[in-house]
């Protein structure tokens, strides 16, 4: 599993970026052998391409080990990304969409 921290080998953990610490926390998550993971706007520092990425090797956890993924955001795109059951948290009573095509 490449997340792209090549560059992060040498550095010490105050030269780090937000972006790098980002995505080790990801990458470790990511090697646990558990079964459900929470993530809560996993990509605020991470640049596009990395995201992609990422979130490429997450759907290929899911698909392979059937990982369960609750995912928190406020960034369409990435709920466009790996979305597949959407619960808004928007008031009471919480609203779920059963088909991603529902969501606005």
């Amino acid at each position: 599993m490449k997340i792209g921290l090549e560059e992060s080998k040498k550095l010490y953990p105050n030269e780090l970026s937000g972006g790098m610490k980002q995505k080790i926390n990801i990458a470790r998550a990511l090697i646990s052998k558990s079964k459900f993971l929470i993530m809560d706007e996993p990509f605020k520092s991470i640049d596009i391409k990395s995201k992609i990425k990422i979130i490429n090797i997450i759907k290929e956890k899911i698909r392979k080990e059937k990982l369960t993924v609750i995912f928190v955001s406020h960034d369409k795109e990435e709920i466009d990304l790996l979305g597949e059951k959407i619960f808004i948290l928007d008031g009471q009573p919480i609203k779920i969409i059963e088909e991603y095509d529902n969501f606005i």
